[in-house]
């Protein structure tokens, strides 16, 4: 198979998988993946290594190949997804919401939210996980890259939009990670099994605008030693707001920060059972 061909010719040549990479203009990832059988080169790349080690595609490519690469070409995005997902990137950079992302204030956010996340959440030996609220996905992308093997992710969003861009940036994205998701609104959301740890951060809650609701909904989809992680960034949130959610559930608010920096507001709690 190409795979094998591949690395035999690489190694024949005495090249590393960096040298290689050099040579034809691509990542070492990319020789990386193509030896490893997880894809086939493009026509221009493919056309590269048969000039570099002198050999024909037909001898490279053998019928398994050309039926790897055929259900390849099945699963391509149509031009009206690429389009969908070159705007969702490019968003992120326009006038309106570029200098924010870009902005020390936002890494800030990102670097203490995460920060507070790893250090109260045991989350590399939890099996199950809940983000409710997608957004543009950045946290949904950082559980799925650092949660164990074996963890299993559900992203939800009551957003079709965001949802379906969703999928398409992570199939885009070559996301092999264990991540389902789901267009639903959380209060019709009837889980298959309940979460070791789920996850509320940023203006998730307040966008949801039933305060309480989310809180005892959230907390009913948690297995009986789970936790939630819960962040804000509403200035006019306190402790007592919070306390008064969770009343009658059993569970109790451990570890509550409340940050001020750069004239900004966030807030880090962790609720577990009492």
């Amino acid at each position: 198979m190409f795979k094998d061909k591949l690395k035999h010719l690489r190694e024949s040549a005495g090249f590393t998988q960096k040298e290689l990479a050099e040579k034809i203009y691509v990542s070492r990832s990319a020789i990386n993946k193509w030896e490893l059988g997880n894809g086939i080169p493009s026509d221009v790349n493919l056309d590269a290594i048969c000039k570099l080690f002198n050999v024909s595609e037909e001898w490279l490519l053998d019928r398994n190949d050309l039926k790897i690469f055929a259900k390849k070409i099945e699963k391509l995005l149509s031009q009206k997804e690429k389009d969908y997902i070159l705007e969702y990137y490019s968003e992120f950079n326009n006038e309106e919401c570029g200098k924010w992302n870009t902005s020390l204030k936002a890494k800030w956010y990102d670097y203490k939210t995460t920060e507070y996340f790893e250090e109260n959440f045991n989350f590399k030996e939890s099996k199950t996980i809940c983000n409710i609220g997608i957004g543009p996905g950045h946290w949904d992308r950082y559980l799925s890259y650092h949660m164990n093997d074996e963890c299993k992710l559900i992203s939800i969003d009551i957003d079709s939009d965001i949802t379906e861009t969703f999928r398409l940036c992570l199939e885009n994205e070559e996301n092999k990670r264990n991540i389902e998701i789901v267009n639903s609104d959380i209060f019709e959301y009837i889980p298959s099994h309940k979460f070791d740890i789920i996850t509320m951060i940023g203006s998730t809650v307040k966008e949801i605008g039933l305060y309480k609701e989310a809180f005892k909904k959230a907390i009913s989809m948690l297995n009986d030693n789970g936790e939630l992680f819960y962040s804000s960034v509403t200035k006019e949130e306190t402790i007592d707001l919070l306390l008064s959610a969770i009343n009658d559930t059993g569970h109790v608010v451990n570890n509550y920060q409340r940050l001020e920096k750069y004239g900004k507001v966030l807030i880090l709690a962790k609720i577990m059972k009492e």
